[in-house]
């Protein structure tokens, strides 16, 4: 098993303690978990320790983890974060991902969508737990009025939704009932025609299209 330090910042104990035993009886990584209690811990700990994934909380004492989040980026710190929260409005969870959080969990979901997300960020990729992806389409309904937004077509727009939805091409195709092939033209279509180039800026324009 590969070894991952991890670091999860929760002013809860229960909570962090629950994150812990949940990786500790897994069998994809072996993580080394280092816990902070405030967002100002665990900027000091990214400071100077090298960390491979952030779980963060939103809502902590003092500092929060939006601006830890804020924090990082703007220290260029590369290292992939995964909001773990309470908190399921669209505007926040549209947020953390416009400063650059590779995925969202709510505190409520299935522990298996944290580990799903931890995976997804170490291979830089996106990941919204089930119920966050549904928050996020429920938020707006899609604008099919849009659909000429850069000349994109019906079905770029379908492929759109479907990487939001942190899909990969095989899983896309499936769902679409297309081949790999095809989803994989759709989306070189897709990077040229809105000036994208990865699942992340690919969501981000969509929030900002109104697209999701």
């Amino acid at each position: 098993m590969k070894n991952i330090n991890l670091l999860v910042a929760d002013d809860h104990p229960m909570i962090r303690n629950g994150v812990r035993l949940m990786l500790e009886n897994q069998t994809l990584y072996k993580f080394n978990i280092i816990e902070a209690s405030s967002g100002e811990e665990a900027l000091s700990i990214m400071k100077n320790s090298k960390m491979d994934v952030l779980v963060l909380d939103i809502s902590m004492n003092k500092m929060s983890g939006m601006e830890v989040l804020k924090t990082l980026r703007q220290a260029k710190n590369k290292t992939p974060i995964i909001i773990q929260s309470m908190h399921d409005e669209a505007p926040i969870i549209k947020q953390t991902l416009e400063l650059g959080a590779k995925g969202y969990v709510l505190k409520l979901s299935d522990h298996n969508e944290l580990l799903n997300a931890i995976d997804h960020a170490l291979q830089d990729k996106t990941y919204f737990s089930q119920d966050v992806s549904a928050i996020m389409f429920a938020s707006t309904t899609l604008n099919r009025k849009n659909e000429n937004i850069d000349n994109l077509t019906n079905r770029e727009i379908d492929v759109i939704i479907q990487i939001t939805k942190g899909l990969n091409n095989q899983q896309i195709a499936n769902k679409l009932f297309i081949s790999k092939r095809t989803v994989e033209g759709h989306k070189k279509s897709i990077y040229d025609k809105t000036n994208t180039h990865s699942t992340q800026t690919v969501i981000i324009y969509s929030m900002k299209n109104k697209l999701i």
